[in-house]
């Protein structure tokens, strides 16, 4: 019985001895893995920093951008007010047809005039020698 005993306790010795390796090899591979993933989580952690870095200078670079196209569209709205609208163009054109500077007398018939060359021609005339 003590043999019995003695063979069931060694028994029960070496089943606990292989469960504490087991145990040791599970604690040991979690911490290995624990290692891996806070070294993972490290690495994330500074290519995220990287990353929203360069988005934040491309965010000021586009904000800088921004207002200059804004100042510029400023600019241009301001000037769009001293342009000719083609109304007034128009209006003009109609005034230059109504003025007709070529129905006046030319300085050179009015020297002639002037000289008595011409002295009595009539309105009539005038437009004839015009056309």
């Amino acid at each position: 019985m003590a043999e019995q005993q003695d063979s069931q306790l060694q028994f029960l010795v070496s089943d606990l001895g292989t469960r504490i390796r087991d145990l040791e090899e599970k604690a040991n591979a979690m911490k290995e893995r624990l290692l891996l993933v806070g070294s993972n989580l490290l690495e994330t952690k500074e290519e995220t920093q990287q990353k929203v870095s360069q988005i934040e200078k491309q965010n000021s670079q586009l904000l800088v951008e921004i207002k200059k196209i804004n100042s510029l569209n400023q600019m241009i709205s301001s000037e769009l007010n001293n342009f000719v609208r083609k109304d007034e163009i128009v209006l003009i054109e109609r005034m230059l047809k109504d003025f007709q500077p070529l129905d006046f007398v030319r300085r050179k018939d009015l020297e002639e005039i002037n000289k008595g060359k011409a002295v009595n021609i009539s309105k009539d005339e005038i437009t004839k020698n015009k056309n």
